[in-house]
């Protein structure tokens, strides 16, 4: 069973975003139309991957310390 959910002109932080369930939070997020930022430590890598590619610059990534 496949639900649609239009979350255009929402935001959302993910925190966890680069990898694992959070990464696919933020995707599945991304793909329903929300602006998804995301938190991580230390995995710069993936999050510029994640943004560029997967979210076609609808993320941002944040480097919490």
């Amino acid at each position: 069973m496949s639900v649609t959910i239009d979350l255009g002109g929402t935001r959302a932080f993910v925190t966890g975003g680069t990898r694992g369930i959070g990464a696919e939070v933020a995707r599945t997020l991304a793909r329903a139309g929300a602006f998804v930022a995301l938190g991580y430590r230390e995995d710069d890598a993936s999050a510029a991957k994640l943004a560029a590619v997967e979210y076609a610059a609808q993320a941002v990534g944040a480097r919490l310390r």
